[in-house]
């Protein structure tokens, strides 16, 4: 079995720290969050459900740092970096065709580059622990 490198082991502490972070505010904070980036839609079931999956993508980061066995994780990185990309794709779509607000956009925006990045991030240690 092959371990993962160093690197991975720092990227799934900090992602799982991330989604964590997400899951809450999303979770248990979406009306104070919503107010707060003055977006123009809101459903509750729909922010406590992505609040929800987020914090168990923030769980199964730190289970898979526990197993810290290639073999046994590669699959869920797979995983991930589609969920980055849609998740990229999603705040994307988002900046180009909501009309947003300021803080909304600046939101989005964020959301965009930061899951992108995560993705690069992501493919790049793949790539990388696959040698």
């Amino acid at each position: 079995m092959t371990e993962i490198t160093k690197a991975m082991k720092i990227y799934l502490l900090v992602t799982s720290i991330t989604c964590i972070a997400y899951g809450i505010i999303y979770g248990f904070l979406p009306w104070e969050f919503h107010l707060f980036i003055d977006y123009p839609f809101y459903d509750p079931g729909v922010s406590a459900a992505l609040g929800a999956v987020l914090f168990a993508f923030g769980g199964f980061n730190l289970i898979a740092l526990k197993k810290a066995e290639w073999e046994k994780i590669r699959m869920y990185i797979e995983l991930g970096m589609t969920l980055h990309i849609l998740w990229g794709t999603v705040s994307l779509w988002e900046v180009f065709t909501y009309g947003l607000s300021q803080p909304a956009l600046t939101n989005a925006s964020f959301n965009a580059a930061l899951f992108f990045g995560l993705f690069i991030l992501t493919f790049l240690l793949y790539r990388k622990q696959g040698d």
